[in-house]
């Protein structure tokens, strides 16, 4: 594995980690991914909903998470729905 892939790796393993830790930043199709569902299912109610498309192939993506966890921590009134992108066997954004 190249350096500069193991530190992408890295990277996103302890975004994950961190977002992990707030109850506002949430993943709402994890292990679901590729599957069609409808997001208005998970929106909370009387709080203000953004909703994150998002990929580990992409690097703004990844660059974009730690804002959101800030975002997430400092508005409690905010929740972050993250959509993961990524079909399974998929290589890269498609």
């Amino acid at each position: 594995m190249s350096s500069k892939r193991y530190l992408c790796l890295l990277l996103s393993l302890l975004t994950a980690a961190a977002l992990a830790q707030s109850a506002n930043y949430r993943t709402i199709n994890k292990g679901r991914e590729g599957q069609i569902f409808n997001v208005a299912d998970y929106l909370v109610k009387g709080r203000l909903n953004l909703v994150e498309f998002s990929s580990q192939a992409c690097p703004s993506c990844e660059a974009l998470k730690p804002r959101l966890s800030e975002l997430a921590k400092k508005s409690p009134d905010t929740v972050i729905n993250q959509v993961l992108i990524d079909r399974p066997g998929s290589q890269g954004i498609d």
